[in-house]
């Protein structure tokens, strides 16, 4: 069900968002939406999808996040989300 609505329904287009036509997984990275990530994770969805609005998979995402908020209070949270999303199999997009 997700692999069928993936890139026209489970995108966000919020002025709050950082990414047009993103994945719904990015935007509950930004927001740090944690039970959703952990569903998404534990539902096994493709977490290797590349958004073309900006050629990154969800992992490239959390990783340039996480980069930016060095010494701030989401930075620890958004490091947690890299490691489980890693160890559920998201790849950067040059390892696809």
């Amino acid at each position: 069900m997700w692999k069928r609505f993936e890139n026209k329904e489970l995108v966000c287009n919020n002025l709050q968002f950082d990414v047009v036509n993103g994945s719904v997984i990015k935007y509950a990275v930004a927001k740090l939406i944690d039970p959703f990530i952990r569903d998404v994770i534990r539902w096994e969805v493709d977490l290797n999808r590349v958004d073309q609005t900006d050629q990154r998979t969800v992992l490239d995402y959390v990783q340039q996040r996480a980069d930016r908020a060095k010494g701030m209070a989401t930075e620890k949270p958004l490091r947690h989300y890299y490691d489980i999303l890693r160890q559920a199999g998201a790849r950067h997009s040059h390892e696809l």
